[in-house]
């Protein structure tokens, strides 16, 4: 099987951390909880969760509000969300594929205010 690096250009904000920096996987292999964000930010209640792939477009992938997962409809089954908005949070991603390979954003927000931090991650 193909294997993929994942380098995760974590990056720390002021407000927002996301981590690791790199995740080395096989293609139909899974990232059980291994992307991790979190935050101090007081007020703030929401993870956002974004992809951007190839073509640089970002796309929303759901989020955490408190402690309930909220997936976009046509991910339902391919990823998930787990923690709790208001500090931390972790993304899942079952049955990797080559299009898989991106880029992952969390950001942290409380109505339309955001901080936001990235993750790389690269399919071979």
């Amino acid at each position: 099987f193909p294997s993929g690096l994942f380098p995760t250009g974590a990056s720390d904000t002021k407000d927002v951390n996301q981590m690791p920096r790199f995740i080395t996987k096989t293609i139909s292999q899974s990232v059980e909880s291994e992307i991790k964000c979190s935050h101090k930010i007081p007020s703030y209640n929401k993870i956002f969760w974004y992809k951007q792939g190839k073509d640089k477009a970002l796309q929303l992938l759901g989020y955490l509000n408190l402690d309930n997962p909220n997936v976009e409809e046509e991910l339902k089954g391919k990823i998930n969300f787990d923690g709790d908005g208001r500090n931390n949070g972790s993304l899942s991603i079952s049955d990797l594929k080559l299009n898989d390979s991106a880029v992952y954003f969390c950001a942290a927000s409380f109505h339309s205010a955001a901080h936001l931090s990235g993750v790389n991650t690269k399919t071979f």
